[in-house]
């Protein structure tokens, strides 16, 4: 542990963040094989994450491909409830995933708490976008 990244990853308060594992189906595979994270200022490993086979990319494509569905049922109104959590989300935990995102991709950490920022904030606007839809019927905005 020499880095300023590993001591930065330390200090998060979400460890889970960094269990390296796919999520796939609803289900957190840790992956046959591990690969290295490597904190680009220094060259050292932070963490690993899992190295997915071809078949498990084949089932998150099928998973994807059958939550669309349901996700495609959903009114405006219902989806912007969904992604608004998921923003929620994002903001409690903005601070740990600026760190994460600042230790693997070298970028400083202002940089990284703007990009967290202003992706939950786009998230937040295009959600509030869903309200000026026209109001919904049955058989409007649902799949057929």
């Amino acid at each position: 542990m020499t880095g300023l990244a590993k001591q930065r990853l330390q200090q998060i308060k979400r460890k889970d963040f960094l269990e390296g594992a796919a999520l796939v189906d609803g289900v957190w595979l840790p992956g046959l094989k591990r690969s290295a994270v490597i904190d680009p200022a220094t060259n050292e490993e932070i963490g690993s994450a899992a190295h997915c086979q071809p078949a498990d990319v084949e089932e998150a494509i099928d998973a994807a491909e059958r939550a669309m569905s349901g996700w495609r049922a959903l009114l405006p109104e219902e989806r912007g409830a969904k992604l608004r959590s998921w923003a929620a989300l994002m903001r409690s935990n903005s601070e740990d995933l600026a760190v994460i995102m600042t230790c693997e991709q070298g970028k400083g950490l202002m940089g990284s708490r703007f990009r967290a920022i202003s992706v939950r904030v786009w998230v937040t606007y295009a959600c509030s976008r869903s309200v000026s839809l026209p109001p919904s019927r049955p058989g409007i905005f649902r799949a057929q």
